[in-house]
């Protein structure tokens, strides 16, 4: 593996727990690190997620270490990410309970998630990709199914079912989900 591929992974790593661990200037780095990586499901989900991604490119052992650490991800918080999303930096998961975040993904920067949320594809009738935009927040039970863009700073409500593009800067709600007027 290449120290390229280590740095990458170590600055993904890093802008995700800033994200989980809001710390004072006094707070120590370590004890973040200890804090986030022992009590905080959510990151824990993440950094499995990420490990994943980087071990799956090890040529002899890598996809069985990657279905290992698949399943300690799924024992800690029953959720599902798959190792071919792309994920920019800045993952925000509070609570990972029943993620399900599809392959063929794409996911920008600060994104943040709820429990409960699916994105993804129906398998037999997708033929592109789940891409969604910078800064956007998800909802508990929110779902974005099929092949769709997902602008940037895109909230979608509770239990929002969205199955249609959003533009940048809008609030979804509802199911089938209708982007809420400005005010």
């Amino acid at each position: 593996m290449s120290r390229d591929n280590q740095a990458g992974f170590w600055s993904l790593v890093r802008a995700d727990a800033r994200r989980h661990f809001k710390s004072s200037p006094q707070q120590r780095r370590l004890r973040m690190w200890i804090n986030v990586l022992l009590f905080v499901p959510g990151f824990q989900l993440t950094f499995l997620f990420r490990l994943q991604a980087m071990v799956v490119k090890i040529p002899v052992f890598g996809k069985l270490f990657r279905k290992i650490l698949w399943y300690i991800g799924w024992l800690i918080s029953a959720a599902e990410i798959d190792v071919s999303t792309v994920i920019g930096e800045g993952l925000y998961i509070p609570h990972a309970t029943g993620i399900v975040i599809r392959g063929d993904c794409i996911i920008g920067k600060n994104v943040t998630i709820l429990q409960g949320v699916t994105i993804g594809r129906n398998e037999a009738a997708y033929d592109g990709r789940t891409i969604i935009g910078d800064n956007c927040k998800f909802f508990a039970g929110a779902k974005v199914i099929g092949d769709l863009v997902i602008g940037d700073d895109v909230t979608v409500g509770a239990n929002a079912v969205v199955l249609k593009d959003l533009p940048s800067g809008v609030t979804a709600v509802g199911v089938p989900a209708r982007v809420l007027p400005a005010k």
